[in-house]
């Protein structure tokens, strides 16, 4: 996914910084989109990603898209996988909104908004999916409280929550629960990566000026069903 929403906000015309820690992901964008500027770095290390942060200027838009996560069942979940999952989905997002929107602030941009991507696994109770639906459900409410905290900036915070999207996370999932869910859609059909990337930019554009704290799913009407 967040190779398609960086692609899709450079063909915007964004000037785009993407953040990886797989090197050979950054180069294969780069490689895909010479326009975007890539940095190797490892967001659960608090510190580093700070200063990372604090030395790429001014900037206007910031798309939360790094997110890790297990299927493991209640009784098989560890203490690794509970710290590690946490760490990236929930701590490096809280550590790099701040970071982001003090730039905001201190520069006063004007129509500045974040997107965080969450999951529908933070609506719903999913097989297996007890910390990442955790974790998710927690950044749900980051997104809430820095939109309510973030909004006398004139600073917009939302979350998308996709459903099955058609990425290799998807083909490395259980397929017994990746079809028993696409069976319970509406729609009966896995989002492709540009679906939820046109979501994204529109919630990033003056178009939505009016929406933030909303956590909007694009699951082909799991949820409300």
């Amino acid at each position: 996914i967040g190779k398609g929403v960086a692609i899709k906000l450079s063909e915007c015309g964004a000037k785009v910084i993407a953040f990886d820690k797989d090197k050979e992901s950054l180069e294969q964008l780069k490689n895909e989109n010479p326009n975007i500027e890539i940095h190797l770095i490892d967001i659960s290390h608090w510190e580093n990603t700070k200063k990372l942060i604090s030395q790429i200027g001014p900037v206007d838009l910031l798309v939360n898209n790094a997110g890790i996560g297990n299927t493991n069942e209640i009784g098989n979940i560890s203490e690794e996988e509970v710290d590690s999952v946490f760490e990236v989905n929930v701590k490096a997002i809280i550590n790099i909104t701040q970071e982001v929107a003090k730039l905001m602030i201190d520069k006063k941009r004007s129509g500045c908004a974040i997107v965080n991507v969450s999951s529908m696994g933070s609506i719903v109770a999913l097989k297996g999916c007890c910390v990442y639906g955790a974790a998710k459900a927690a950044i749900d409410q980051v997104t809430r409280i820095a939109a309510l905290e973030l909004g006398k900036y004139q600073i917009r915070v939302n979350a998308v929550n996709p459903g099955p999207v058609m990425t290799q996370h998807l083909q490395n999932a259980p397929q017994d629960l990746v079809h028993e869910i696409i069976g319970r859609m509406p729609l009966q059909r896995v989002a492709q990566v540009n679906d939820v990337a046109n979501l994204i930019a529109y919630l990033l554009s003056d178009k939505a000026d009016m929406i933030t704290g909303a956590c909007i799913p694009i699951d082909g009407g799991y949820t409300s069903c």
